[in-house]
């Protein structure tokens, strides 16, 4: 088979340092194997709660050690054939676990937009009153922009006059979009200057216009801050 993962074919087994080689390559495989399958089955668990069916049977991918024997002794004995079909073997497992992520990532993509777009009802209880004028801060966990957009053009179908202020967390990094009505950008209410705010607590920086700002921040640990900050700017 086709061998990938900058592997080198094993023609002959011969001495201490091919088989230290093998031993090496083995390992590095089996760590790569073990990190996907930690991955995957996150993947498969936020997959699950956001509605999607999970693949429970991930402990197929590993690596038992009956096969790590088997390729010992295949090593021991100089059956360069068989050392060779069992590495093939692992990079197949390796390639196949990145395959199973990368649809686990696209359908979890897929559920969060349709989470997004559906929730609109939801987020509109959560709407508060600053002095007169409806106002949603609202925080979300590795949302997408796109994503963030999908809950703000929802949350506008039903709510007509409001500024919606919306934050993603990342572990280093926050991004963020605000969008105001025109009937409010009239009264003097500006999707730019709550950008400058909001930024001016979490890091960063964004852009645009009165009707609509985006941007990127540096402490997603202070996005509540953040929103407090803008509830003052509004209240």
């Amino acid at each position: 088979g086709a061998v990938g993962s900058g592997m080198r074919r094993i023609e002959a087994i011969a001495g201490q340092a091919a088989k230290v080689y093998i031993l090496y390559k083995v390992k590095s495989l089996r760590d790569e194997v073990e990190e996907l399958i930690g991955k995957y089955r996150l993947l498969e668990t936020e997959k699950e709660q956001l509605g999607g069916k999970k693949f429970s049977e991930t402990n197929i991918f590993e690596i038992e050690v009956t096969e790590l024997d088997s390729l010992m002794k295949a090593v021991d004995n100089q059956e360069a054939a068989k050392v060779n079909k069992f590495l093939d073997h692992l990079i197949g497992r390796v390639d196949w676990l990145k395959e199973r992520i990368a649809k686990s990532e696209k359908e979890i993509k897929n559920l969060k937009l349709a989470n997004a777009s559906q929730g609109a009802a939801k987020y509109i209880d959560e709407i508060i009153d600053l002095a007169g004028k409806k106002v949603l801060l609202k925080e979300f966990d590795n949302y997408s922009m796109d994503m963030l957009r999908s809950i703000s053009d929802s949350v506008r179908q039903k709510q007509s006059s409001a500024v919606v202020v919306l934050a993603s967390a990342f572990p280093e990094r926050l991004i963020f979009l605000i969008t105001v009505t025109d009937d409010l950008i009239k009264q003097g209410v500006s999707a730019k200057e709550i950008a400058q705010t909001f930024t001016g607590i979490v890091g960063g920086k964004g852009g645009g216009k009165e009707n609509k700002a985006e941007g990127g921040g540096k402490d997603p640990g202070k996005i509540k801050e953040g929103f407090e900050a803008v509830k003052g700017l509004l209240g």
